[in-house]
């Protein structure tokens, strides 16, 4: 059934008003008990009426502030509510009408949600990740999270109809970028992890770009994995930390792209730093088919099998690439490079020309990412 944005703001309303009741109850039964012991009257048996007066009113607060809460949630998402309502009204093409009713799948599974959290012992988080958001549809959580989402992006999503939130953060974002309107049965899913400098928004633009560039290549979608505190420069980049942190958290984000797509494809593309990411959640238990590691400056292992991932590892660094002088066939900050031979990673299909920046640029470079995603 239907939420309907009046109905939300009458319960908001009713809740509102027995949280208020019920503090001012507990108020009141707080000063009768300072006037009695203020009166000198004694004895055990006030005492322990008045030890049960105080316990009844302290059991109050807890059912007064969630009662106060659960009001606060349910005018949110009624003022929300209330917007779809009245677009739904307005003359509208049907794509936009289907947006409006993801918006509104969006709206009533969360706001069930958030209600049902105030109803148990420990409280539940507001959904964060791909697969806290059940067997919604990637239009209703692309809306729960546009309703949550900083405005900066907001304002990307906005401005890039073929962007779908999946994951939203302060300074993370994880979307599925779906030139080709597939996202519902794509034929590849190519994970795209950015390295030095991703978390930078100023950024994202670029990034989006590259990523819009990779699902035209593969005439799959591309999922854009910004998902970690990226190294804000080169000197930062020689520590793996950060790449081990997240590492877990991209294996986790496979499976549950894993469990929305399992007829497609999965290639999982690390670039430069995200090729260390990848390479960390590569022994966490990466569900891809392949692994392939751009400009990569190593994986944190000498040899492709240490990464113990079952599908194909495929690297690929250009010949001006710089990033090719950090690992070489000995090692550096990373390990091996993977290019190199005593890695035992396989060999681009195709022989792209350029520098560290031009991968997303090079036609031959993305017909490479094509045979991979197609074969």
């Amino acid at each position: 059934m239907k939420l309907h944005s009046a109905e939300m703001f009458r319960a908001a309303a009713m809740l509102r008003q027995h949280s208020v009741s019920l503090a001012q109850f507990r108020e009141e039964s707080e000063g009768y008990q300072r006037e009695i012991m203020h009166a000198g009257f004694s004895g055990n048996a006030l005492e322990i009426a008045l030890g049960n007066v105080q316990e009844a009113s302290t059991s109050l607060n807890a059912p007064a502030h969630k009662m106060a809460v659960a009001s606060t949630v349910l005018e949110v998402f009624a003022t929300l509510q209330q917007r779809a309502e009245k677009l739904m009204l307005s003359s509208l093409g049907e794509d936009l009408m289907t947006n409006l009713n993801s918006l509104g799948d969006a709206l009533d599974w969360a706001c069930a949600r958030s209600i049902d959290a105030l109803c148990t012992p420990v409280a539940t988080p507001p959904p964060k990740r791909l697969d806290e958001f059940g067997e919604l549809s990637l239009d209703a959580i692309h809306e729960l999270n546009m309703a949550q989402a900083p405005p900066e992006i907001q304002a990307l999503a906005e401005a890039n109809p073929d962007v779908y939130l999946l994951e939203v953060g302060e300074d993370t974002m994880v979307a599925i970028i779906d030139p080709h309107e597939v996202k519902t049965s794509p034929s590849s899913v190519t994970t795209f992890v950015e390295g030095v400098g991703s978390s930078d928004k100023s950024r994202w633009p670029t990034t989006i770009e590259r990523s819009r560039s990779i699902a035209h290549a593969t005439g799959g979608v591309t999922a854009l994995w910004l998902g970690y505190g990226a190294p804000a420069n080169l000197s930062r980049a020689v520590h793996a930390a950060p790449a081990e942190a997240a590492g877990g958290e991209l294996a986790r984000f496979q499976r549950s792209l894993s469990q929305r797509f399992p007829a497609a494809k999965k290639v999982v593309t690390g670039y430069s730093y995200g090729s260390v990411v990848s390479g960390y959640a590569a022994r966490e238990g990466l569900e891809a088919d392949e692994l392939v590691l751009v400009g990569s400056p190593g994986v944190g292992v000498s040899h492709a099998s240490q990464l113990g991932f079952d599908g194909s590892v495929v690297a690929v660094t250009n010949d001006g690439d710089p990033i090719s002088f950090t690992g070489g066939n000995y090692g550096g900050a990373h390990g091996v490079d993977p290019t190199a031979p005593t890695f035992g990673a396989q060999p681009f299909p195709t022989r792209p020309k350029g520098t560290h920046t031009s991968y997303w640029t090079d036609p031959v470079f993305l017909e490479g990412l094509r045979t991979i995603a197609t074969r």
